[in-house]
């Protein structure tokens, strides 16, 4: 019987190449396996949500037995609510992958160093996935897991084709806009993005210009009071608990008041998944709510994340003050 399981961490490949190079594996050098009965176990959100979609596709969703605990998490997960109880909860203790009997581990590149221990020691066939800069990281990693679980690619060319929809209409993070509407990140921990992230590339393939890169910033990296004051974007994202005024540091109010607000949740802006393009639908429908390019791509989507949120109905909420 062939099991499966997914996790992750920025831990360096090396403590898992101890074991044998047969049972170990990068998106880069997946060889052929021969098709079985799986379990499968996820214990990172990011592969929670592709494993979900993706198996479903193939109607072999009996097939995970676990996903990571934060998949019940509605401020985090785009599945919430729709994995059954069934299936075991796994992260919390990280002993209970060993009771789930792997046969594969996909390892994502951020989890705790002792499921990683213990994944290596069960010495199942393995895979890394440690790349999650981009949306192009995020489509290569849906194929990636697609290839691993020896699944024809279909499924993962339906849950990515509309990645290339956005190139097609030349809104894609490669070719946004370089004039126009700017938009600042803000987390309550006084971080925002620059280039070369996953919502650097969301802010840009919505139609805006990401303020943080266009003033030089690259990567994530905390900004000062003075900073923030003297920005100047159209649009602010924030936190969704700030929109409870209590929750605002009192010396940004002049910040608030003088700018567009559309407030996010994790689960909206920071998806490692195929869901991201929900992020950047709904951004760019709060931005140009009457934009064809919005209508046009929505409409073809057959995820059932947007099949459930209508044009207009999306998670992110915009307020203007």
């Amino acid at each position: 019987m062939l099991t499966v399981v997914v996790v992750g961490s920025f831990v360096p490949l090396l403590l898992l190449a101890t074991r044998s190079s047969e049972t170990f594996f990068t998106p880069e050098h997946i060889p052929e396996f021969p098709s079985s009965t799986r379990r499968i176990v996820s214990t990172s959100l990011a592969t929670d949500e592709i494993l979900w979609d993706l198996l479903r596709y193939h109607k072999i969703s009996h097939e995970l037995v676990g996903v990571s605990y934060l998949v019940d998490e509605e401020s985090m997960s785009n599945i919430a609510g729709l994995v059954p109880a069934s299936i075991q909860r796994v992260g919390h203790d990280p002993e209970d992958l060993t009771t789930l009997k792997p046969t594969h581990i996909i390892l994502a590149s951020f989890n705790n160093t002792k499921l990683l221990s213990i994944a290596k020691s069960l010495g199942v066939k393995t895979l890394m996935l440690d790349r999650f800069d981009s949306l192009e990281d995020i489509k290569s990693n849906i194929f990636a897991v697609s290839r691993f679980l020896n699944l024809d690619a279909h499924g993962a060319e339906s849950l990515t084709q509309d990645f290339n929809a956005f190139r097609k209409k030349q809104y894609s993070p490669y070719s946004a806009e370089k004039t126009g509407s700017s938009a600042l990140l803000v987390n309550p921990d006084f971080s925002t993005t620059g280039g070369g992230t996953v919502v650097d590339e969301v802010i840009r393939a919505s139609g805006l210009i990401n303020f943080g890169d266009q003033v030089g910033l690259t990567g994530w990296q905390k900004v000062s009071p003075e900073f923030l004051l003297k920005a100047t974007p159209d649009f602010l994202l924030l936190h969704k608990s700030w929109q409870n005024i209590q929750q605002r540091p009192k010396w940004l109010a002049p910040l608030f008041a003088r700018k567009k607000i559309i407030y996010y949740q994790e689960r909206d802006i920071f998806s490692a998944s195929h869901y991201v393009l929900s992020a950047i639908l709904g951004l760019r429908s709060r931005v140009k709510p009457v934009d064809p390019i919005v209508r046009e791509l929505f409409d073809p989507l057959r995820l059932d994340f947007l099949k459930a949120h209508p044009l207009g109905q999306l998670e992110l909420e915009t307020l203007y003050e």
